[in-house]
Parts: C-alpha cells; structure tokens; sequence
C-alpha cells in the first residue's frame, strides 16, 4: 500500500470518529430530552383528561350530596342519635310490637371530615303480621338509612315472633364553608303510615309459609256406619265413555302360537300389548285374522290382518293401521273358520221296512 493511500484511510477514520462523537453528544443533548419531553407531555394530557372528567362530574356529585343531606335528621351527632331513637319507637308502636329490650348503639364506621353512621339495634316481639308490616316500615322509611341484621325467629310466649335488626344513618361532616342543608331536626319526615293490608302484599312470602307455627298432627278421620237403613245409597257418577279415536292399532304380529296385538295411544305415543280373549274396544278379542280381505272403506285395497271383536251377539272387525272406533260389521260368512258356526243338520229318519211292522207267526211245536 502506498504512502498516499495510507494517508487517506488514516484521514477518512479519523473523520468517522468525529462523525460518531458528534451524533452521541447531540443524541445526549437534544433527541432524549425531546423524548423526556414528550412523555411528560403524554402523562400531563392524561391527567387533564381525568381532571376535566372530575370536573364535568362535579355537578352532578353535589346534586346527589344536597339530595343524600335533604334526608339525614340534621349534622350534631347527639340529636340525630336522640332523634333517630324516638322514630325507632314510633315504628314499633305503629307495627303493634313491644320492644323485647332497651335500644343498644350501634354506631358504624367514621371518615373524619367526610361524615359518620349514627345507629340503633333494636330486638321487638309480636305477631307475624305485625313483624311484616315492621319490616315494610323500615324499608320505606324516607330518610337515608341501612338496615343490617335481620333475624327473624320464634318467641318463647306462644305465637309471638321476634325481630331483631340495626338501623344506622349518615351524620354529614361539612367542610369549612361548606354548607349542607339537611332535613329540619324539630320536624323530621313523617313515619309511613299505610294499613297493614299493604304491607301483606309486599312480604306476602313470609306470611303465607308462617314456616314458625307450632306443628298440628292431622286428624284421622274415622268412617261412621249410616244410622238410617232407609238412607238411599249414594249414586256413582257415570263412567265417561272411552275415546277410542286415540287409540290406533299398529302391530298384529306373531310369535309363537298366541298373536300379539299393540295398541298405540297417539296422546303420549305408548303402545299396549293385547291378547286373544282380552278386553279390547267395548268387547271381547276373540279372533286375528290374517287373511287378505278387501277394505270396507276402498275395496280396491286388501288389508293384510285385522282383529275381531264380539261385543255382545255382533262380531266387528278392526283393520291394521286403524283406529278402534272405525269398527266394521261382520256377517257369518265374513268370520274365519274358527269362528263360524255351522248349523248342525237334523239326523234323516230311517224307513222301516212293512215286514218288520208285522210280528212274525210263532212256530209250532209240530214244525
């Protein structure tokens, strides 16, 4: 390699170099702060997405706080407790329950400067319809209330039902120049005061299992003789008449020497067996007769088997694939052989010959 070329390979590296140096300083200066830039620019968007979403709910978060306050019994914690006690009772009288014991707190859980549950357990006893129409009273009460624990049970003294439960509401912590408006503590809404006869049909349910009432063994009760000999005995209803257009006759066939007879009922598609001498459409199955016969209804078709029936001093035939109803009247000379009865003929009287008419001339001893 020549000197010349040396020198310009030496020269075109030492460019490079220069090149890569100045790329990573002006990468490190401007294109990683221009990411950093960007990225703060995309959390700072999305940020402002949540802030303007907050905000656009903002209205409607107050309009549901002014509503929730319009229902509470005022913001001191003892008078609403003292006021929340009193409409426990008016509840209960109004039910027509006792109260089993004295009201116990059951304060709930507290977010300071938010607000706090203010709460009453009560235990009261009854009849079931009074513990239901208690329980409706609870659940429409207009002010903003939770009921927890329900227990529904038997009491000790006879009928009597007892309810215990929790009533808790909300006591509202207002902010420093926050205003609440709650409802008037002097004059609380008024209790309901509808008949029991609708609260029945609410809690219906509870009322119509009683699942509580005492067990009461059932009475045997025990036929008496009739006192009277001259009482007339009681009329059975009629039978209905049978329908025989239900019923359809699908097989004849045979195996062995007795044939088998299926009947399909087209109502729940069951079929049933019969046999020769059986109870079978209004008669006696007396006969299947496999014969090829011309149909009564298209004589220009031969039915392969049919059955015969003998209701009474008449003989009917049902064809295969009919139905019993569609019954055909048989003469003597329709009936398979087995079943045709010839007239028996009267025995020919026999001719006495004139000579056997006179006794013959006893012999002579002479002779």
């Amino acid at each position: 390699m020549t000197p010349r070329r040396k020198k310009w390979l030496r020269t075109i590296g030492l460019v490079a170099a220069i090149l890569v140096v100045v790329g990573s300083l002006v990468k490190l200066t401007f294109l990683n702060a221009s990411d950093a830039y960007q990225e703060d620019a995309a959390r700072l968007r999305k940020e402002l997405k949540k802030l303007n979403l907050f905000n656009s709910r903002e209205g409607r978060y107050q309009t549901t706080l002014d509503d929730c306050a319009a229902q509470t019994l005022g913001l001191d914690v003892l008078e609403v407790r003292e006021q929340l006690r009193k409409r426990i009772g008016q509840m209960v009288e109004v039910a027509g329950l006792t109260q089993k014991s004295a009201l116990a707190r059951a304060d709930g859980k507290r977010k300071t400067g938010v607000y706090g549950e203010i709460g009453w357990r009560c235990e009261v006893q009854g009849p079931l319809d009074g513990v239901v129409h208690m329980l409706y009273l609870l659940e429409n009460d207009p002010c903003l209330h939770r009921i927890e624990g329900v227990s529904i049970q038997p009491g000790k003294q006879g009928r009597l039902v007892e309810l215990s439960f929790r009533y808790i509401t909300l006591v509202l912590e207002p902010r420093k120049k926050e205003k609440i408006i709650t409802a008037d503590p002097e004059n609380p809404p008024a209790i309901m005061s509808l008949s029991k006869s609708e609260s029945q049909k609410i809690f219906k349910g509870i009322t119509e299992r009683n699942i509580f009432r005492p067990y009461i063994p059932k009475v045997k009760v025990v036929a008496r003789p009739p006192t009277s000999t001259n009482s007339t005995p009681a009329v059975k209803p009629p039978i209905p008449p049978v329908n025989y257009t239900h019923f359809k006759l699908v097989d004849l066939s045979s195996f062995g020497p007795l044939p088998s007879v299926g009947v399909l009922d087209t109502r729940d598609k069951r079929v049933t067996y019969y046999r020769v001498g059986e109870t079978l459409a209004g008669g006696c199955l007396v006969a299947v007769d496999y014969r090829p016969r011309p149909r009564k209804d298209d004589p220009m078709r031969l039915s392969p088997s049919r059955i015969v029936v003998e209701v009474g001093q008449d003989h009917f035939a049902i064809e295969l694939g009919c139905t019993l109803d569609q019954k055909n009247l048989l003469v003597e000379a329709d009936l398979p052989a087995k079943l045709y009865k010839k007239p028996k003929a009267k025995p020919a009287a026999t001719k006495i010959p004139a000579a056997a008419k006179t006794p013959s001339a006893p012999l002579s001893r002479t002779e």
